[in-house]
């Protein structure tokens, strides 16, 4: 069993994933390393918006950014990702039963 602080922990890192935008930059970082610009398009959201959100992600130490020549690159460094992207694909992919109980809206 969890103690209260690595709730409290889990708590404030899922919540700092928790929008659909931040969740897909996560999901696509899994796989390899991007800059803003590729990320904005791939999201299909601007480059500030893109930015606001890798911010955010950085700020809380999932994110670290890499800058080579003019372009910032942008990875993964706190492990606990992979298992959230994970249980994202298992759980809400197009593979995964829809009649399972998810959670409630």
């Amino acid at each position: 069993m969890l103690d209260w602080k690595a709730l409290e922990d889990a708590t404030k890192c899922l919540k700092s994933v928790a929008h659909p935008v931040r969740l897909r930059i996560l999901e696509l970082l899994t796989d390899g390393e991007y800059t803003v610009g590729e990320l904005a398009d791939l999201c299909e959201v601007e480059p500030a918006a893109a930015s606001d959100h890798l911010g955010r992600l950085r700020d809380r130490g999932i994110l670290s950014q890499d800058r080579r020549g003019k372009q910032v690159y942008y990875h993964i460094i706190a492990p606990a990702v992979g298992g959230i992207v994970h249980c994202m694909r298992t759980n809400f992919g197009s593979a995964a039963d829809r009649t399972a109980p998810r959670c409630a809206n």
